[in-house]
């Protein structure tokens, strides 16, 4: 499957700058060209993440906004086994709402789900290119790894911060072929 990285397809300037704004919100996203027929097959997304993740050319918008608050040095693997994306262009539109009306995270004056209105903003932003459909990285609750103490992550780098306001989204317009991967980590 090849995968390429595309120029800006829609005006994200307000939605960056808006998140920009909000409380502790790092943002970044990018626009991909998928040569394949199966972009609206929730299934089939890890497979272009993890050719993403393989791809230095590919993720250089998460090098490009890597900040080592946290973690010294950038990494990146594939998506583990426990991860999964929930097709839901609802909780899509909600999860970018909420960042980019600053209602959606640990410093957040408040804690809100968004108003009918500012999803619908971001439905407008979305489908000005056609009619998207939404997905959302989500884990699945792991089985206790005893030997190393630890739980799965649904996040494949260390440009998120492993925290509860961490998000994978993606829109795809599959009969274009695009894929747009935005990725947002509160920085608390």
């Amino acid at each position: 499957m090849e995968v390429k990285v595309l120029n800006q397809k829609i005006d994200l300037k307000q939605l960056e700058m808006n998140i920009s704004k909000s409380s502790n919100f790092q943002f970044a996203h990018q626009f991909f060209y998928v040569n394949t027929s199966s972009l609206h097959d929730s299934n089939k997304l890890p497979y272009v993440i993890n050719q993403i993740a393989d791809d230095p050319e590919l993720h250089q918008f998460l090098v490009n906004n890597f900040n080592n608050i946290y973690s010294v040095e950038f990494e990146i693997n594939h998506l583990n086994k426990y991860s999964y994306f929930e097709k839901s262009r609802e909780l899509f539109g909600q999860i970018l709402a909420g960042a980019s009306n600053d209602i959606l995270g640990a410093y957040s004056i408040q804690l809100r789900a968004p108003k009918p209105k500012e999803v619908e903003e971001i439905y407008e932003v979305f489908d000005s290119l056609g009619m998207f459909e939404g997905f959302v990285l989500a884990t699945r609750k792991p089985e206790r790894n005893i030997e190393h103490n630890t739980q799965g992550t649904a996040h494949f780098s260390s440009w998120f911060y492993d925290v509860a306001w961490d998000y994978l989204i993606v829109a795809t317009w599959p009969k274009d072929n695009i894929l747009w991967l935005g990725c947002l980590s509160d920085t608390d």
